[in-house]
């Protein structure tokens, strides 16, 4: 197989981040008309215009020579403190995905510890993510715990 090489995500880095990030719902959401795919997709290129540049996102994508096979990235965010985290700034990891071929490399590991690196360096709080069932363990090793909060949501859309 194709040496895996790891990149921080960049403007350059947009059309792979949106393909990813669509190979990714779809993964867990099923298939979609098209015309949602396109919606969203034009939406991401809105958010990661402004939020790549501006490191409201970071993240890491591996590649096995041109292609991209895995990304993971983190939505640095900024909120009043609390007791535990006076500061109020967090990060939340999302989109660690893997392309199935290229899985059990170790390569959402390697993706994680440069997040795990970043909000350390950049003095955030904690990291905080929703994990799904085949990711927990890999959390769980890099010390992520359950939170005790509930969380409960309310949509509009």
């Amino acid at each position: 197989m194709t040496e895996l090489t790891y990149k921080r995500i960049n403007t350059d880095h947009i059309p792979q981040l949106i393909a990813l990030r669509l190979e990714f719902l779809t993964s867990l959401k099923g298939a979609q008309p098209q015309e949602k795919i396109d919606a969203l997709a034009a939406s991401l290129q809105q958010y990661y215009s402004k939020a790549i540049p501006s490191e409201a996102l970071v993240g890491w994508m591996a590649w096995a020579g041109d292609k991209a096979v895995g990304v993971g990235a983190m939505v640095i965010r900024e909120q009043p403190g609390h007791f535990d985290w006076p500061d109020g700034r967090l990060g939340y990891v999302l989109n660690m995905y893997t392309m199935p071929t290229y899985r059990k490399r170790g390569i959402c590991s390697q993706i994680l510890e440069q997040l795990i690196a970043y909000g350390k360096e950049a003095g955030l709080s904690r990291l905080e993510l929703h994990a799904s069932s085949e990711g927990e363990p890999v959390y769980r090793k890099y010390g992520f715990t359950e939170h005790t909060e509930p969380f409960l949501m309310l949509r509009f859309k």
